[in-house]
């Protein structure tokens, strides 16, 4: 069962872990062990080229409880279940289907946006990456929504966009430690994929985002080896 928000809350935020049961529940241990109080995942947590995790996978967000956005692989994956192409999973389609049908593209709470990539009730919104190397997108979306901070993955990397008085700025977030968020900015925060190692956890009434590194019993291949495997079985 799902926790209720209060209004001081530590989210531990997961993004990109691509069908693996093992590391999403590495990254889920590994954010519950620093005190988070719920868990978001910031979408793909399926694979749509190699869904063969996908029953493990749907049973850790359930026993977690962890509160899931749509990813572009998830909305593949959904696709893939409506069109009966994958007979594998016949017998659980209609419940991951409903699932997916209960998985919005954006979530709301606690004064912060979670998303995919882009903070719109669109397919885009998990298609277009909010960080194309500029600012020009970034700034876009903060002209087109008020949230304070928007937190979301599907990059791959680790970036803060900031906007104060209109100036929007881009900057690589710290490898180490933690990142205060003033109340006189705006923030959008890429979390790293937990394919390449990282999680992050962020205090909603300090104002603070910290990196976490995962590591677990199922922590084994470095990260680009993982994604290596993947893209090729993909192929």
């Amino acid at each position: 069962m799902k926790k209720c928000l209060k209004s001081s809350v530590r989210i531990g935020l997961i993004a990109d872990t691509h069908g693996s049961a093992g590391l999403l529940r590495d990254a889920a241990d590994m954010l519950l062990s620093k005190g988070a109080d719920i868990l978001v995942h910031l979408g793909d947590f399926c694979d749509s080229g190699n869904p063969g995790q996908m029953a493990e996978v749907f049973e850790l967000l359930e026993q977690y409880g962890i509160y899931a956005v749509k990813g572009n692989n998830d909305y593949q994956v959904e696709k893939k279940l409506q069109n009966e192409e994958l007979p594998q999973y016949a017998d659980k389609r209609d419940r991951w289907l409903r699932f997916f049908q209960n998985t919005p593209l954006v979530r709301r709470f606690a004064g912060v946006c979670c998303c995919h990539s882009l903070p719109y009730e669109s397919v885009r919104a998990i298609y277009d990456p909010v960080d194309t190397g500029g600012i020009d997108r970034a700034t876009e979306v903060f002209n087109n929504a008020s949230d304070h901070v928007i937190f979301c993955g599907h990059s791959h990397n680790s970036v803060v966009f900031r906007c104060r008085n209109g100036h929007v700025t881009r900057t690589a977030m710290p490898e180490s430690g933690s990142t205060l968020l003033y109340y006189d900015q705006r923030y959008i925060v890429i979390v790293g994929a937990a394919e390449n190692s990282e999680c992050g956890i962020f205090d909603v009434n300090r104002l603070i985002y910290e990196r976490i590194s995962i590591s677990g019993p199922n922590f084994m291949e470095p990260a680009d080896e993982r994604a290596r495997i993947r893209y090729t079985i993909r192929k």
